[in-house]
């Protein structure tokens, strides 16, 4: 009954846990919708860019990914020299209708080219693009595109009238070259550069300052958009490396993984020695317990993302499935279990150490025993835990959360200042200076206590110096990462901005950005002048973690602990011994003539020993005639197992 009432909390957690997911998912679906099994939907509209008029269709969806046909025609200016050049048949066709695609008017399906349609385009103009110093656009890729063998519709001329368009285009010119169309085996001759754009007029600013005709940043290569104009924004690419490289992510993996790992073992040791012996953790120590299982809790849910990989923290706004982007705002079901776990557990551990520091407080300056405090500890988890899931739900309904580019975990969406002040430094700040207030009143009054007890020549005064060494090293212990923490937060709600505004430059110049993110390679010309540094991060990722490592060593690690595990163990083994003689001799059988019953009886206690008290680990009744028992010795109460004449 003990045991059922202390795991209340926890089952009311993970209840509330649940009905969170199930919000989360229903969100999901109706915020990414993603249905890979049919074809994508799409609602028909005319097509109004020039450059795509005339084709052999004329309706395209009213929802793209690139956002209005606005921001098409000026993407498709970029392609216009390449159109002209007719290095292939139906190169106008394929490009408009990879960023138009067709919209069938009766099934409302969107049709787009075909993957061998793209192929053959891309073997006949990639040459001609190298010889000019320019690779195949990403844009343009053919990987995802449906095939013409699926049961998808896509779109691809036929056979005979493409290659009767070619035979015609080969005996043709490019406009600034001699090289024939077709000729891709012939890749090496000379040819001239392109002629220079004309001048272009600058386009209108938004309110960010980002530059684009239709008043919203046009996003590069490296970058998705998110929504319709004028509420439309920019979200990296899933994979893509923009302020950290790549191998910075793989190291930032395999770290927090490490110790993710070392802080679960730690802090569940603690937890199973808590169910093991609760009755040993009394106030004002108790909350050490709870502060072990929100540090379980959280490092569970560093290692359920590396688990489920760095794709947890990715979504896509197409059906399709498509320009997968970092969640910013709006997370899958995934993303908000691993963001709920995470904010609520640490912020859950924060106020169970201000709980610790306010019972050490009443017990040493206010006198409140361990019954006063226990009768009050029901408002503690109300507190504890509530406010916690409270500010998470709060945190998952308003859209403030996102994607953490190095480590791929759901967090506090940090690009708005307000975001981070009042979520993450306000609440951790206010924690610790409560706490140590509390905590620095509690010691003075105990160091009074202490001295009048050792000066009038009574001994409890041991017993109190080492309570008051426990929860003064634990709490410093504890104070020292968490304090890291604050400070790499200080640290982002600072640099943040820079760091977004030398990333915005860089990601203006188009040949610095590719779909796999900045092209490092080219030089500091395409390098952000503003970075965050990866080891401070890494640093934050330990700190973060290091925080419960105290929790779990001041719980188990002791010789109280210790020997509670090995009366346990003996407990474990006795009974199996016990029931194996048993099953040999018989129900109601005995050994050496004494029958079970009498021995267990000797002396009104277990193993012998009158009127003695038996520990044990969630079991009673050990089996006739044999427990672990314990015994005074000097005044010390040491553990010993018993095992009387009928077990042999």
């Amino acid at each position: 009954m003990q045991l059922r009432c202390r795991l209340q909390p926890l089952l009311l957690l993970l209840l509330l846990c649940w009905l969170v997911l199930c919000r989360a998912q229903l969100g999901d679906l109706r915020g990414d919708p993603e249905d890979l099994g049919r074809p994508p939907q799409c609602n028909p509209v005319d097509i109004t860019v020039p450059m795509c008029k005339g084709l052999n269709y004329s309706s395209t969806s009213d929802h793209l990914a690139l956002g209005t046909q606005n921001d098409v025609a000026t993407l498709l200016h970029q392609f216009s020299e390449l159109i002209k050049a007719r290095c292939a048949p139906f190169l106008r066709l394929f490009v408009c209708s990879m960023h138009l695609p067709f919209c069938n008017e009766q099934q409302h399906l969107l049709v787009r080219p075909c993957r061998e349609f793209c192929f053959r385009i891309r073997g006949l103009c990639e040459p001609v693009m190298q010889t000019h110093g320019y690779g195949w656009p990403d844009r343009l890729a053919c990987e995802p595109l449906p095939s013409s063998k699926s049961k998808h519709l896509c779109l691809v001329p036929k056979h005979d009238e493409f290659n009767a368009e070619l035979d015609n285009l080969k005996q043709r010119k490019y406009p600034f070259g001699v090289h024939h169309v077709g000729m891709e085996d012939r890749p090496n001759r000379p040819l001239p550069p392109p002629p220079p754009p004309p001048p272009q007029q600058p386009p209108p600013k938004n309110r960010s300052g980002a530059e684009s005709p239709s008043g919203a940043r046009q996003c590069s290569a490296a970058e998705v958009r998110l929504g319709q104009e004028p509420n439309s924004s920019c979200a990296p690419r899933c994979h893509a490396s923009l302020l950290f490289s790549a191998e910075d992510k793989q190291l930032a993996s395999v770290w927090m993984t490490l110790w993710a790992s070392l802080c679960l073992a730690c802090t569940g040791m603690a937890v199973a020695t808590f169910l093991l012996d609760s009755d040993r953790f009394k106030f004002p120590e108790r909350p050490i317990v709870w502060v072990a299982v929100c540090y379980a809790v959280y490092s569970a849910a560093h290692l359920l993302r590396a688990f489920l990989g760095p794709d947890l923290a990715c979504s896509s706004h197409r059906l399709d499935g498509r320009d997968r982007h970092l969640v910013s705002q709006y997370a899958g079901q995934w993303c908000a279990a691993v963001f709920l776990l995470l904010y609520s557990s640490w912020l859950a551990g924060l106020l169970w150490w201000l709980a610790l520091t306010i019972c050490w407080y009443l017990c040493a300056v206010k006198k409140w025993a361990h019954e006063a405090l226990s009768a009050k500890s029901v408002w503690m988890h109300l507190a504890a835990w509530g406010l916690p899931l409270l500010l998470s739900v709060l945190l998952l309904v308003l859209h403030r959360i996102e994607a953490d580019e190095l480590t791929h975990l759901c967090v506090v969406d940090g690009s708005q200042p307000f975001n981070l002040v009042a979520f993450v430094i306000g609440p951790c700040a206010g924690a610790l200076l409560l706490g140590l207030g509390f905590l620095t009143c509690g010691l003075c009054s105990s160091v009074t206590v202490r001295d009048s007890l050792k000066w009038s020549g009574n001994l409890g005064f041991r017993r109190l110096e080492k309570l008051m060494t426990k929860i003064s090293l634990f709490s410093f212990l504890f104070v020292l990462p968490t304090l890291c923490v604050l400070s790499a937060a200080f640290y982002e709600l600072a640099e943040r901005p820079g760091w977004a505004a030398s990333l915005r430059a860089v990601l203006a110049k188009p040949h610095c950005a590719e779909a796999s993110g900045l092209r490092l390679d080219l030089g500091a010309d395409c390098s952000p002048e503003r970075r965050p540094s990866s080891a401070l991060y890494m640093l934050k990722v330990f700190m973060s973690l290091a925080a419960g490592l105290p929790a779990g060593l001041v719980v188990w690690v002791n010789g109280k602990s210790l020997d509670a595990w090995r009366r346990c163990f003996c407990q474990v083994l006795l009974r199996r011994k016990s029931s194996f003689g048993g099953g040999r001799r018989g129900a109601g059988g005995s050994a050496g003539g004494v029958p079970y019953a009498s021995v267990a009886r000797q002396g009104g206690g277990v193993g012998g020993l009158p009127n003695q008290r038996t520990p044990s680990c969630g079991v009673s009744g050990i089996g006739s005639g044999g427990g672990c028992g314990s015994s005074r010795k000097g005044g010390r109460l040491t553990g010993s197992c018993s095992a009387s004449s009928s077990q042999v």
